[in-house]
């Protein structure tokens, strides 16, 4: 059947609209084809949003697990500095009272005077970059792991069919713990071997490359050798991970919520400062346990071991440095974990939506 006189009339009639910037009263003349596609990209861009608050948490894994891998490798390259600063406050004073601290004297006595006598005393190849070939290889398996399987992890918790508004909060905490405690578990000798490469040079010190470094140790105390430390780097990854995702994802929920924020960049960056801040406080006590472990080497026997374990090791600290060194190489950490988080997530972010991925 043909279109009728009126139709066509109605069809091709401008629409008036009122116009924010134009005086009151004054109409506003819109195309009608222009009205049209207006109307459905609001309608479109509406039906992606919940078409993705309902997808699938399980999906698109390995996109995930690429984002968190690269995302975290590349700010590991010029984060380095800081974790060795962290390194060097953490062990340089364990037990000293006792008389048996790896250092006669406290060399190190805040982050920027360690920071510029590293510079000055070994270089900043030799000295701030040390360990970041294992440091890169570290995040390659741990980073992937812990944030591409957060997701996964949350969907196993949920109910099925969850979509990332249906979490609960302490949904979100346990799949964190889950996923970093699974990425520590694979990742703890390329993290015992940029520690020994990152503490202070001395008899201890790695004399060979990174692979040697895996081979001697492997070589002087057997396979297991290279999970020593791993109880303290499974819940330092464990605390790491629920804080560092949970604050993270929450915070975003809330802003979103709030009407004023959109799932954008904006609200990522928001989101990554207060998850830096809460992080780096919930981790700092298992961070130092796991570094002066890590750091209590043997080499030919020669040196007797500080610690029985992670209880004796927390035990100790505390009766001869006090709760306070628990927060030893807070500011260094948080200089770390602090850029770390805020270019990290809402690159990871990038990268997943790149890749065809939904947002965190």
């Amino acid at each position: 059947m043909g279109e009728s006189d009126g139709d066509k009339r109605h069809r091709a009639s401008p629409i008036i609209e009122e116009h924010p910037n134009c005086p009151i009263d004054t109409p506003v003349v819109v195309d009608p084809l222009t009205h049209h596609a207006r109307h459905m990209s609001h309608t479109e861009a509406h039906a992606k949003e919940i078409a993705a608050q309902h997808k699938p948490l399980s999906s698109d894994t390995g996109a995930k697990l690429i984002a968190g891998g690269l995302s975290n490798m590349a700010l590991s390259l010029l984060l380095n500095p800081m974790d060795v600063i962290k390194v060097r406050l953490q062990t340089q004073s364990q037990l000293q009272s006792a008389g048996t601290s790896l250092y006669s004297n406290m060399k190190y006595t805040g982050f920027y005077q360690a920071g510029s006598l590293i510079y000055r005393e070994e270089g900043y190849v030799r000295g701030l970059m040390r360990g970041v070939a294992p440091s890169m290889m570290r995040d390659a398996s741990y980073s992937s792991l812990r944030m591409g399987l957060y997701d996964l992890f949350k969907a196993q918790l949920a109910h099925e069919g969850a979509g990332k508004e249906d979490i609960y909060l302490w949904q979100k905490i346990v799949a964190g713990m889950c996923s970093g405690a699974l990425g520590a578990v694979i990742a703890t000798p390329t993290d015992l071997v940029k520690i020994r490469y990152q503490m202070a040079p001395g008899p201890n010190s790695p004399t060979r490359g990174v692979i040697g470094t895996f081979v001697d140790i492997g070589r002087t105390g057997g396979i297991q050798s290279l999970w020593k430390g791993g109880g303290p780097t499974v819940v330092r990854a464990s605390v790491l991970t629920a804080s560092q995702m949970s604050s993270y994802d929450q915070t975003k929920r809330f802003l979103i919520h709030s009407g004023h924020f959109i799932d954008g960049t904006s609200t990522h960056v928001i989101a990554s400062i207060v998850s830096g801040l809460i992080t780096t406080t919930c981790v700092n006590p298992a961070d130092v346990i796991k570094t002066r472990i890590m750091s209590d080497a043997q080499k030919g026997g020669t040196k007797k071991q500080m610690y029985r374990g992670s209880v004796d090791c927390l035990v100790k600290t505390i009766r001869n440095e006090g709760w306070l060194s628990l927060m030893k190489g807070w500011t260094p950490n948080y200089m770390r974990l602090g850029p770390l988080f805020l270019v990290s997530l809402p690159l990871s972010e990038f990268i997943r939506t790149s890749l065809g991925a939904d947002t965190l």
